[in-house]
């Protein structure tokens, strides 16, 4: 074999890897999103979840990255809300390692934004205007997933849904109105 039918071969077998990694990607994604639904599903059939796959055995001595120590610490105060300094505490109450952090919030602060990206919390502000973050619910997500754009903002979209001035004027126009 010469130079050139190397190359093509390297070529192509970049070509498949990048193919099957992007394929892996979306059936994660897939995974992760159908995982939460068919746990709050299995609750409302008095069904016992099986294990999702983000909670098999992982392969890593040290299982518990910062992502999902922040994520542990917002689903225990649910529904609660955390400040990324009461993150902070919370991972050291844990006994987490933040010693391998020259300073701390910046990866707590970067984590916190990439989940609120990713759809896992959202920013809330407090009677005082602090801003903070919560954790969604599973339940929350999915029905996020049923009708994702209705709304601006994750809470506009579940509160949305639920808003008693448009049930109220429902009625108020008489189209649940027996007499009229």
């Amino acid at each position: 074999m010469d130079a050139e039918t190397y190359r093509q071969s390297l070529e192509a077998a970049k070509a498949e890897m990048r193919k099957l990694l992007a394929q892996r990607k979306e059936i994660d994604d897939r995974i992760g999103k159908l995982a939460p639904v068919i746990e709050d599903l299995s609750v409302l059939c008095d069904e016992v979840p099986a294990p999702s796959p983000q909670q098999s055995v992982p392969s890593d001595p040290d299982p518990m990255g910062l992502s999902d120590a922040i994520r542990f610490a917002f689903r225990a105060v649910m529904p609660e809300s955390l400040t990324p300094i009461e993150v902070r505490d919370k991972l050291r109450d844990a006994n987490f390692d933040l010693d391998k952090y020259k300073n701390e919030l910046p990866p707590i602060h970067n984590t916190i934004s990439r989940l609120k990206d990713q759809g896992e919390i959202e920013e809330v502000s407090r009677p005082n205007g602090e801003r903070a973050y919560k954790w969604i619910s599973n339940l929350k997500r999915a029905l996020l997933e049923i009708e994702p754009h209705t709304h601006s903002t994750l809470s506009d979209r579940i509160s949305g849904r639920f808003n008693r001035d448009r049930f109220d004027g429902r009625f108020n126009r008489g189209r649940f109105d027996k007499g009229g």
